[in-house]
């Protein structure tokens, strides 16, 4: 039995080695290092059907058992997205997270706390997508992938007040199948209700009511504006029509009560958000969120939907349950959404959170905090090597939970590709 140790250094090959043989003294194995004969060894070890060292040995099948829990298939497809290398065997992650007989969906969430790589991770699998013909969309609160948006040939748009305009009723105006109207006018419903801290009973069926008044009106495309000028002329200084009106005046109104220009025809798309004030990103995010959900569906062709920091938005029981919506039905559309998150207990402290986190079939798990990984033991049912993993995993290595496979690997991308990353990054 042959076994061949690969290693980027000197150093590292003899931790390797050293390590192999004290895994062998503790299942009573011996183990000869053919000195003056690593050619022979080597191409003896490689699938040619060759036998140039001629060590023979008779051994019973129940002896040969005991090698059997250090075999760990690799995740290598003939296509798909790269991954990175299998830190236990050295090989390849190759697959499609787009394949229906062996995912239930393409949905990914990277969980790792700051520092871990997670972003880079995000931005790799985007970036091998792009290798791949698929499409990306990208929200950015920290304008991380601005440089590799461009560099690809994308849009990247700063959203900022006065800046582009996204018509917020756009959801409503362009419906795609039957069962879509009353989700998206709920959706608008929740999107004011953002904007104006909530919404009791009788102000949702007000706004609601004159939603639906100003959907109907076909003389003109009509915006969020229209919406607050109706509810003023109906009820003067309300507290929805008092808030409401910073919304679709000014720079804001600019932002959210305009037609909408932006152009989702290139092959990725971009939003910088990091411009927006801290009271300005829920409400974009999910109008965002929305509208792209919107186009999506219009034009079906395979697409990741990036969020990034999406932890922060989870506290806003609209967006989850928006989300939660979009997980479940993007598929359909031939869309992934890859969810990217440094604080994984934020989660798990809602049900929709729990529901939303455990949604993907596709984790990469990075470094977390015993407390976090903790929680992620109990939700993905991972074992105590693998929460140890998680413990004291450095920067750039994942837990890979693809399916039933379980994967320790370092995301290291073809040089052309770390560029990009790097650069967009201003590091």
């Amino acid at each position: 039995f042959y076994i061949t140790v690969g290693a980027a250094s000197l150093a590292e090959l003899r931790i390797q080695a050293e390590a192999l043989r004290s895994s062998c003294r503790r299942m009573m194995l011996q183990t000869v290092q053919p000195y003056f004969e690593m050619r022979q060894g080597l191409l003896s070890s490689w699938p040619l059907g060759t036998d140039l060292l001629g060590r023979e040995h008779i051994l019973h099948s129940s002896a040969l058992t005991t090698m059997l829990p250090w075999l760990q298939e690799d995740l290598a497809d003939a296509d798909g997205h790269y991954w990175g290398y299998n830190k236990e065997t050295g090989g390849l992650c190759v697959f499609d997270p787009f394949d229906a007989e062996r995912f239930s969906n393409a949905n990914i969430a990277v969980l790792a706390h700051s520092g871990a790589g997670k972003s880079y991770a995000a931005a790799s699998v985007v970036l091998s997508g792009h290798t791949r013909g698929i499409g990306a969309i990208v929200l950015d609160p920290e304008a991380e992938y601005g440089g590799m948006v461009r560099a690809l040939g994308g849009t990247y748009l700063h959203l900022a007040a006065g800046s582009h305009a996204i018509n917020a009723l756009d959801p409503l105006l362009f419906t795609v199948d039957s069962e879509e109207p009353t989700d998206q006018l709920s959706d608008v419903l929740d999107l004011i209700g953002l904007m104006c801290g909530r919404l009791d009973e009788v102000e949702r069926a007000h706004v609601e009511s004159i939603t639906r008044s100003v959907i109907s009106n076909t003389e003109h495309t009509p915006v969020l504006g229209d919406i607050w000028r109706q509810l003023e002329s109906a009820q003067p200084g309300s507290r929805v029509s008092t808030i409401l009106r910073r919304w679709v005046t000014g720079d804001l109104g600019r932002l959210f009560s305009a037609p909408t220009n932006v152009d989702l025809g290139a092959p990725i798309v971009g939003f910088n958000l990091r411009d927006l004030s801290e009271e300005l990103v829920p409400p974009a995010c999910l109008l965002l969120a929305n509208w792209l959900w919107t186009a999506l569906r219009r034009d079906r062709r395979p697409r990741h939907l990036l969020i990034d920091e999406v932890g922060l938005l989870l506290e806003h029981e609209p967006i989850r349950r928006f989300l939660i919506r979009l997980a479940r039905r993007i598929r359909k559309y031939g869309g992934s959404l890859i969810l990217v998150s440094q604080n994984p207990g934020d989660f798990f402290e809602t049900k929709d959170g729990a529901v939303l986190v455990t949604n993907p079939s596709i984790l990469l798990l990075g470094s977390q905090k015993h407390s976090e990984a903790s929680k992620l033991q109990k939700a993905f049912n991972l074992t105590e090597r693998q929460v140890n993993y998680l413990e004291t995993a450095e920067r750039g290595d994942f837990l890979l939970v693809a399916g039933p496979n379980r994967v320790p690997v370092h995301v290291m991308v073809p040089p052309w590709m770390d560029e990009l990353i790097v650069a967009s990054r201003g590091h």
